[in-house]
């Protein structure tokens, strides 16, 4: 049972806490970049947050593409190459001499596709630090991200990899908890 003074106190200090409005600076710095990548990967990363209660599925994405960097740049995690595109060649054959006409056919109505991918916020560095392997590689970024992150799954399950998850502190104001809702 609360008693006088403290409920005193508590008015005191609700007008005591001032919520700053939110700078967005992060979001500005950190832009989301998204990777194309199956959908059954990006279950199995929002299961896995969800698993470790996690807010954003960014962090995991994070940890699980550092790790298979780390091991990626000691030379252990192979990756094989897309085979490369090497467009039309043409070729004036017999039955082009022969004269036979081909007939072109219209173009087919084209149903829009839906996607798959993800939106992490890798960060510039990591970023880029990802688009040089996959260079070096000569592989596409989004290959490259999907081999990452199903490296890093799988050495989760194996238990090769383990994530720690840090909580961070609440801030506390005049001896209450900040954003803290009175008569609760």
């Amino acid at each position: 049972m609360a008693t006088n003074w403290m409920q005193d106190a508590l008015m005191e200090t609700e007008t005591l806490v001032v919520y700053r409005q939110r700078s967005r600076r992060y979001e500005r710095e950190n832009p989301a970049r998204r990777y194309l990548i199956p959908e059954d990967l990006r279950d199995q990363m929002v299961g896995l947050a969800d698993s470790l209660a996690v807010r954003r599925v960014d962090d995991i994405a994070n940890a699980l593409l550092d790790y298979a960097l780390t091991v990626d740049k000691k030379g252990t995690l192979p990756i094989h190459p897309e085979p490369e595109y090497l467009g039309i060649l043409w070729n004036v054959g017999k039955e082009m001499q022969d004269g036979a006409y081909r007939e072109i056919p219209a173009r087919q109505p084209r149903v829009k596709k839906y996607r798959p991918g993800a939106a992490y916020r890798t960060g510039a560095v990591r970023h880029q630090n990802l688009w040089e392997q996959a260079q070096r590689h000569r592989v596409s970024l989004s290959y490259l991200v999907t081999t990452y992150l199903k490296f890093g799954l799988s050495a989760y399950r194996t238990g090769a990899l383990r994530l720690d998850v840090h909580y961070v502190a609440v801030k506390e104001v005049a001896g209450w908890y900040e954003g803290a809702v009175s008569g609760a």
